[in-house]
């Protein structure tokens, strides 16, 4: 019960201090505007200010006081001062970090792709090092063991399919190869029928399933398990 009340006095000394900020600032940006109503403007170059000027008008970045109001950069000659708006420089300087910021977040896209195809790609390995393990086995001892073999191959397909997507997706922006398919042999781009990136590829399984140990250190082991109907356009080798 402590907990909550330290947080709220916390909000509340925060949201004093900032209350006590804007004040403040309110007060000195109402003097000015009295001051500049006040003043004759005998000394302004630019004879398109206003005469007077109001908080609310004031407070707007974008009203006309400030497209028309220019502010010598420092260093500049007599010829030169008063050229740009500062609007002007605002917007210029805003739409520079935007350029920025744009450029990093295509770099921090480009390392999300690849992180998402090595995810895929390494629960591909792990299953598919696991069926062909089985495989070579030549004996399934139980139907438990039989339907972790089949819940394997099922979540393979999946993957799979995923692994396709990310390639016709990603390969355009970032260098690629996607692993010898196991379920889906000669994976031509007319062969499978891919789902959009935004569409759920199936709905949540209901049913228990038991997972071997290697399946069991996935990253993703509560992901959505697909229905039968979604895979109806791939081939299925059980």
């Amino acid at each position: 019960m402590g907990a909550p009340d330290v947080i709220e006095t916390d909000g509340q000394s925060i949201a004093s201090r900032l209350a006590k900020q804007i004040n403040r600032i309110t007060k000195l940006i109402k003097k000015d505007i009295d001051k500049y109503n006040n003043d004759d403007h005998g000394n302004f170059q630019n004879e398109c200010l206003p005469l007077t000027i109001g908080f609310d008008e004031i407070k707007d970045p974008d009203c006309a006081f400030w497209l028309i109001l220019h502010v010598p950069n420092a260093g500049d000659s007599n010829e030169n001062q008063n050229s740009i708006p500062f609007n002007v420089k605002r917007k210029a300087i805003d739409l520079c970090h935007l350029s920025d910021r744009a450029k990093e977040e295509q770099v921090l896209l480009k390392d999300e792709m690849r992180n998402t195809f090595h995810h895929y790609r390494q629960q591909h390995d792990l299953i598919t090092d696991f069926i062909m393990a089985t495989d070579n086995d030549n004996a399934i001892v139980d139907e438990m063991q039989f339907g972790e073999l089949l819940f394997c191959r099922r979540k393979l397909l999946y993957i799979e399919c995923r692994l396709l997507q990310i390639q016709e997706k990603f390969s355009p922006h970032i260098g690629i190869e996607i692993p010898r398919m196991i379920i889906i042999p000669g994976h031509e781009e007319d062969d499978v029928v891919l789902e959009q990136d935004d569409e759920v590829v199936g709905e949540e399984n209901e049913e228990e399933v038991v997972i071997i140990n290697p399946l069991a250190e996935e990253s993703d082991s509560d992901c959505e398990y697909e229905s039968d109907s979604e895979f109806a356009t791939c081939d299925i080798f059980l």
